[in-house]
């Protein structure tokens, strides 16, 4: 299980990459593991949305002077497997030409990593993702792991290509509003009886009309076996499908629409971004 490995207000030293505008925030498509076991269940729910969302972020950072970084402290190329920290950072470009840049005041989640031959691997952690307009939910992405290959090599990197994958729960999608429907039971028709909003976890469990794809949980996250949403209705009922009910591990079921909130297990999730090299302004 994932856990928050610290906090840090500034990295030191000052390394860093702007992510480029060319390539932001993209839930990249399903992938799988050696046995053939999904590996971005949340990309397969956003097949088709997601380039509407992809092209939606391109347009907001171009040109723009608030960046994501992604950043590293204490990485020395020279030292080897050394540890180090890496995490996602919102920041200020000062000077673009010299790729400089100014990291916003507050605490950001990062994650202990190391260098694997010719890439970046850091630990599984909890890491909240609050850089660069990719605040979805409050609750972080678990198991959250940073693979990262630096080009033209590790030594003296001036370009990253990265992907951060994770597992983001059930729970915490119930909390976040369906963006793609009404926001509530009394503005649409869902396919159940609820008395809570319609959430994002409605929309993954359930699927909708026009490029959503229901897809089961597929993350034993508390280690107890993995449980199960119980959806009323599918896209092409006429009705928004909605969850109802969920089933333990242990196969007991519960028939409570807000069971959603005390859901334990989640959904992979994988995000790629390339990024340009830059340093952040002396204090």
């Amino acid at each position: 299980m994932g856990r928050v490995l610290g906090r840090t207000a500034r990295p030191s030293p000052s390394t860093c990459w702007t992510i480029s505008s060319s390539s932001r925030w993209r839930p990249q498509a399903a992938t799988s593991n050696a046995a053939g076991a999904p590996q971005n269940a949340i990309g397969r729910a956003f097949t088709t949305t997601a380039f509407a969302w992809n092209a939606y972020l391109d347009d907001e950072f171009r040109d723009a002077e608030q960046r994501p970084v992604f950043a590293l402290s204490g990485f020395v190329p020279a030292a080897g497997g050394s540890p180090f920290r890496v995490g996602l950072v919102d920041a200020t470009v000062t000077d673009p030409l010299l790729r400089q840049v100014t990291p916003a005041a507050g605490d950001f989640d990062y994650a202990h990593a190391r260098v694997v031959g010719d890439v970046i691997v850091s630990d599984p952690a909890s890491i909240r993702l609050q850089a660069g307009g990719a605040v979805i939910v409050d609750q972080p992405l678990r198991r959250a792991q940073f693979r990262v290959r630096a080009y033209p090599d590790i030594v003296e990197p001036d370009r990253i290509e990265a992907t951060l994958c994770g597992v983001i729960e059930a729970s915490a999608l119930a909390t976040a509003q369906d963006l793609f429907a009404a926001p509530g039971p009394e503005q649409a028709v869902p396919c159940g009886p609820i008395d809570r909003l319609i959430s994002m976890t409605d929309l993954v469990a359930g699927g909708r009309r026009l490029g959503f794809v229901a897809v089961p949980v597929d993350v034993d996250l508390d280690g107890d076996g993995l449980e199960s949403l119980v959806v009323a209705g599918v896209p092409t009922d006429g009705c928004l499908p909605v969850v109802v009910g969920c089933v333990e591990g242990d196969g007991t079921v519960i028939e409570d629409p807000n069971c959603v909130f005390d859901f334990d297990d989640g959904w992979s999730v994988a995000f790629g971004f390339s990024a340009d090299r830059a340093s952040f302004v002396a204090p």
